[in-house]
């Protein structure tokens, strides 16, 4: 395993090779397109998030403005408190992407400073220590774009290629090449525009793509035996988020989860999200549970398969993501400037406590 002090050396080769570039590149989290009528807006993915591995909750959130600087953070499971984990060394101006699988986590960093390729940094020890990797290309801006099982990777480009590796990312091939997905008999049936996340189904080798179709009907399709398909699923409509086992589907101002199970696809009740505006930002809660950011400091959390959503108090400001807390509680990590404030929800509480803060050191050129 490669030490934090190998991921610095390797970070400053790199950013040598950025060395014409004269300034850091914002990331911006997302911007939202209005729709006309009752439909849900549809916005651009916001790259906040979190999701639960093994004995860890993990966040994904970008600290400072102008540039944003995107940094990691877990909760053991055995801990009530939050740590700043983020791997050294690389700036990430450019966002994070991460997935996580059994008790591991890998992170990758989508490029920024004029650089073309995206560093991996992975982790099995809660943060602690990351052995570096590195995947030659531009990864998508999507929180979909990278999915993991056991010691199999999939990662989603920004041109639509899809890569595979069965190595933990040593090395990587082609599973489908730019526009695979939309030239499939599937794709054009349904009008494939892009595609948006990447996952693995719950049969073995099968793969799972989510994209923007050109019709209301939903754009699921899996990767099995060398050919796409479609993902006949009991709602149509707009895929806002596929994580693992589960998808979030827009459908005119209704936002449903479906859960893929080995009986089917199960729906949740509707959730009234209203035409205000998209999703803003969505993640996993364990076990089997997702949560949506909405305009107007509105959230709401689903369960397991078949549950209903559940709507939350407003959540404090400056909230960027929600992840699984202690005992059930869910947390709000609000980022403003270099401090990250925690507020956690628990039980049948109808108020949040700020339960902790944490300073983030921002160095221009490093990415904590």
């Amino acid at each position: 395993m490669k030490t934090a002090r190998s991921w610095r050396y390797r970070a400053s080769v790199l950013a040598a090779a950025a060395a014409s570039a004269t300034a850091l590149a914002a990331c911006g989290s997302a911007g939202s397109s209005t729709s006309a009528g009752n439909q849900l807006a549809e916005a651009a993915p916001s790259l906040a998030t979190s999701l639960t591995t093994a004995g860890n909750s993990w966040a994904v959130i970008p600290m400072s403005a102008n540039p944003a600087f995107w940094q990691v953070f877990v909760r053991p499971a055995a801990s009530q408190a939050w740590q700043l984990v983020t791997p050294p060394g690389v700036a990430d101006n450019g966002g994070l992407v991460a997935a996580g699988t059994g008790g591991s986590l890998t992170v990758a960093v989508r490029p920024s400073q004029n650089l073309t390729f995206s560093p991996l940094a992975t982790s099995t020890d809660g943060g602690a220590r990351w052995s570096t990797g590195l995947i030659d290309a531009n990864v998508a801006a999507t929180p979909g774009a990278l999915a993991a099982s056991g010691s199999q990777l999939l990662a989603l480009l920004r041109d639509g290629t899809i890569l595979a590796s069965s190595d933990s990312g040593g090395t990587w091939r082609t599973l489908a090449a730019p526009g695979a997905v939309a030239g499939s008999p599937a794709g054009r049936a349904c009008g494939v525009t892009t595609v948006t996340d990447v996952s693995f189904g719950i049969t073995q080798g099968e793969v799972l793509a989510a994209g923007t179709c050109g019709t209301a009907s939903t754009g699921l399709f899996a990767y099995s035996a060398g050919a796409w398909s479609r993902v006949s699923l009991p709602v149509s409509g707009r895929v806002v988020r596929m994580m693992p086992d589960l998808v979030l589907v827009a459908s005119g101002t209704r936002l449903y989860a479906a859960w893929d199970t080995a009986s089917g696809w199960p729906v949740s009740a509707p959730l009234t999200a209203g035409d205000a505006g998209g999703v803003e930002a969505s993640g996993s809660l364990a076990p089997g549970g997702a949560w949506v950011l909405l305009p107007g400091r509105r959230a709401a959390i689903v369960g397991g398969p078949g549950q209903p959503w559940r709507s939350l108090p407003e959540v404090p400001t400056g909230t960027a993501v929600l992840a699984a807390g202690p005992d059930g509680a869910v947390d709000a990590l609000a980022a403003s400037g270099s401090t990250l404030t925690v507020w956690r929800l628990g039980g049948a509480a109808t108020e949040w406590s700020k339960i902790q803060t944490i300073g983030v050191p921002i160095q221009l050129g490093s990415s904590s």
